[in-house]
């Protein structure tokens, strides 16, 4: 792994800023989501959650449309850690893993950066690597870190956003929901 984000929380320890996209489109999609920011919520310290978007499912699957969206949080932990505490959000909402690959989901939550590193192990690699290819991902992190840059391409979030054709584009559409709390 390499990692340039030397940053420290409130207790003095090291902290990165994560972003974090979630996406459902099972049940109860808005409940799904705000549940899963709430539990994000008390393992990371959410300092930012991005407008919403119903958007087209990706893969080739009949399904429902999704809700996605992205959380930009600080944490002490290790991408590892990372991971193992989103997997755990996913366990406690219901997601089950034994559907077909990209398939429906109550709750999904990727890992998309961590701070400016890039890490490539067995079941873990960071950035994602689809983040550039996914409007639906990156629509709302643009909304949230548009000058960010992308740790491998090295170019702003705003300028993958607006190089995707513009068909990869259609079908991600502002969100309103029914009840949003005030997560960041």
């Amino acid at each position: 792994m390499i990692s340039l984000d030397p940053a420290r929380d409130a207790a003095g320890r090291a902290s990165t800023t994560i972003y974090l996209g979630l996406g459902s489109n099972m049940g109860d999609r808005e409940r799904s989501l705000t549940r899963a920011i709430e539990r994000l919520g008390a393992a990371f310290e959410i300092t930012a959650v991005s407008p919403w978007y119903e958007t087209a499912p990706v893969g080739g699957i009949d399904q429902p449309d999704f809700l996605n969206l992205v959380v930009q949080a600080r944490t002490p932990l290790t991408p590892r850690g990372v991971l193992d505490a989103t997997l755990e959000v996913e366990r406690a909402l219901g997601r089950r893993r034994d559907g077909p690959r990209n398939g429906p989901r109550t709750i999904d939550i990727d890992l998309l950066l961590y701070g400016r590193s890039i890490v490539d192990q067995p079941g873990l690699q960071v950035p994602h690597p689809r983040l550039h290819q996914r409007a639906f991902v990156l629509a709302p992190l643009s909304d949230i870190a548009p000058t960010l840059i992308h740790p491998t391409l090295a170019l702003p979030i705003r300028d993958l956003l607006a190089a995707l054709p513009a068909d990869a584009r259609r079908g991600v559409l502002p969100y309103r929901p029914n009840h949003i709390g005030d997560f960041a």
